[in-house]
């Protein structure tokens, strides 16, 4: 096949996101001095991953019975989030080395997203 771009997702493609919204979850509910058992936590950031932030946060405030409104919580969790980011985001691993090989070849790329301007 002869491909003349490829665009990439950025949530998971380029860089690890999970992680960072895993840990933004993990401070909401810590914040609250909520700490789930482990089977409990498995099950919620295994039904969350992937989801989007409303959703995941709904999950969130229903697993563990939050009385603050969602938008809240939706609104702290992006602000726990993006400090997350300035410190610890990170490329997944094997991604600058596949780009830099599309770019050797003069293969045209860009990024897709529907993460929010500040994260």
């Amino acid at each position: 096949m002869n491909y003349k771009a490829i665009i990439f997702d950025l949530d998971g493609t380029i860089i690890d996101t999970e992680t960072i919204w895993n840990q933004a979850s993990r401070q909401l509910l810590e914040k609250r001095g909520i700490a789930l058992d482990a089977k409990t936590d498995k099950e919620l950031f295994d039904t969350i991953q992937g989801l989007a932030l409303h959703k995941s946060c709904l999950l969130i405030k229903q697993t563990a019975q939050l009385p603050e409104p969602l938008d809240d919580l939706i609104k702290e969790e992006s602000a726990i989030a993006l400090d997350l980011y300035k410190q610890h985001v990170r490329f997944i691993p094997g991604f600058v080395q596949f780009h830099n090989k599309i770019a050797h070849l003069r293969l045209k790329s860009g990024i897709a997203t529907n993460a929010s301007a500040e994260t």
